[in-house]
């Protein structure tokens, strides 16, 4: 990953989408992704198909955000195949604390604040 700003950047969230949208715990088990093209501004909401599987759920939501166009990808917690997985498609894995609005992560990513899995 470059040292540019992501441009669309996925949230990992549970159920409610109301304000304030709140970060869920694990990466590929959330509910779903908020998505926030930080070009336009627009959002967009993806249901997280792989909660339904039994295993893999890491490498098939990365699948997803993939498909999306995301660049990066905020959470509470990755799966080590996630994280591989993220990496090696060059997509950013911020992490950040569960139950953080997704209002104040956008501006923590902005400032530089988050940090980067490893």
């Amino acid at each position: 990953m470059n040292n540019e700003q992501p441009k669309r950047v996925a949230f990992c969230v549970g159920p409610d989408l109301g304000e304030p949208a709140r970060l869920h715990q694990r990466y590929a088990r959330c509910n779903r992704f908020l998505v926030i093209d930080r070009i336009s501004g627009d959002t967009s909401s993806i249901d997280n198909t792989a909660t339904a599987q039994a295993q893999g759920a890491g490498l098939a939501a990365t699948a997803q955000l993939e498909r999306a166009g995301v660049d990066a990808v905020v959470a509470h917690h990755y799966g080590p195949k996630a994280l591989q997985a993220l990496q090696r498609l060059g997509i950013a894995s911020y992490l950040a604390s569960e139950g953080d609005r997704v209002s104040q992560l956008t501006e923590d990513l902005d400032a530089g604040k988050l940090r980067l899995a490893r």
